[in-house]
């Protein structure tokens, strides 16, 4: 089997780094961009490298599925196929900032994902995983396993926080678990973030979001997997696939699956709390 999936990732391997071209060639130049249905940003470098995936996967694999942000709506369904995120951090990109990433994850049995890669072009680093197995990451040509993160109590624990982001509801969830200035590390997209995360700078992730769509989780899961860290939803139920279209309740949480049970008791109490707030408030009204 693992020769099977080793052939999947030197095609992954492949593609991200022709997307990661593409990105370069663009990076800091002027190009098309436009607001999609959830006023997020597209830009016409999303729209090429998601044409070149089409196309790329179609050849090779012509019965597999393709499930892409910007074309999820040609989505070619099947009981295995590829998880794509084209461009993470469009805005980074835009801006002429770093922090943006290629995503792409493998999955079979329609739900079960298998390998997980994430490029920054810019770097020139890849982090890759096969479910079961080591996580690797290639910088400038040379190989290297990486290690578990070390582990720390939960009050030392580290937050990674996209640098150019105030989420008011977020930095409230800080202030209830006594996190401290000095424990949040700046970071970019979700990507990035979980490179940043695996590779040790930081220990935890927490998205106050009703969903996180899957082409943002799947291949970071596969690392995750690997190396000991849990990713859930506030309640610690698990993150699924048709979340793109039905959104759960609570937010996600990626930390050391030793601290999962604490974090879950403590976002509960915290999410209970909001509610009664509301429940409250409507009484009033």
């Amino acid at each position: 089997m693992r020769n099977r999936l080793r052939g999947y990732l030197e095609f992954m391997q492949a593609t991200a780094r022709i997307a990661g071209a593409i990105m370069r060639n663009h990076w800091k130049k002027p190009v098309a961009i436009k607001r999609k249905a959830d006023n997020t940003l597209v830009s016409e470098v999303d729209l090429r490298i998601s044409n070149f995936l089409l196309q790329r996967v179609a050849d090779a694999y012509p019965k597999h599925g393709l499930l892409t942000e910007e074309s999820f709506q040609q989505y070619r369904p099947s009981g295995r196929g590829f998880i794509v995120d084209e461009l993470d951090g469009t805005k980074a990109y835009l801006s002429g900032k770093p922090g943006f990433t290629f995503q792409m994850a493998y999955f079979e049995d329609y739900d079960k994902i298998l390998i997980g890669l994430i490029y920054d072009p810019i770097k020139d680093l890849m982090i890759w995983s096969i479910l079961g197995g080591e996580v690797y990451k290639s910088s400038n040509g040379f190989v290297e396993k990486v290690q578990v993160p070390v582990s720390r109590p939960f009050h030392q624990l580290r937050y990674g926080h996209h640098r150019h982001r105030y989420n008011p509801t977020l930095w409230n969830i800080y202030q209830q678990l006594s996190v401290q200035p000095n424990q949040i590390v700046p970071s970019g997209s979700i990507g990035s973030k979980a490179m940043n995360l695996v590779l040790g700078e930081f220990d935890v992730i927490l998205g106050p979001h009703r969903h996180i769509p899957v082409w943002d989780w799947a291949a970071g899961k596969v690392f995750a997997d690997n190396l000991g860290i849990a990713i859930c939803h506030f309640d610690g139920s698990d993150l699924q696939m048709d979340e793109l279209t039905t959104p759960h309740p609570f937010g996600y949480l990626i930390c050391p699956a030793i601290h999962k049970s604490k974090f879950t008791s403590e976002l509960s109490n915290l999410t209970a709390k909001k509610k009664k707030t509301k429940r409250e408030i409507n009484v009033m009204c």
